[in-house]
């Protein structure tokens, strides 16, 4: 083999390498898309901020109704 030989076959082997990569790409970018992530407030400060707000605001949150004339979550 010589050197244009072997670098043609590495040129092919990139490019099967980038084509599996691309296909993997997609599919975890399709998965993604498809899984409902809901993350629970970890930050304790955050969560104590919004209980405070939300005594002294009187406002309560309704996030079971899905109305599109209101602002999301108040009541």
């Amino acid at each position: 083999m010589t050197d244009i030989d072997n670098l043609r076959e590495g040129v092919e082997n990139t490019r099967e390498n980038i084509t599996s990569v691309q296909a993997k790409a997609k599919e975890l970018h399709s998965q993604k898309l498809n899984q409902d992530v809901t993350l629970p407030i970890v930050d304790t400060r955050t969560s104590y901020a919004l209980s405070l707000y939300a005594k002294i605001s009187n406002i309560s949150w309704d996030f079971e109704t899905i109305d599109e004339t209101t602002l999301a979550g108040c009541k």
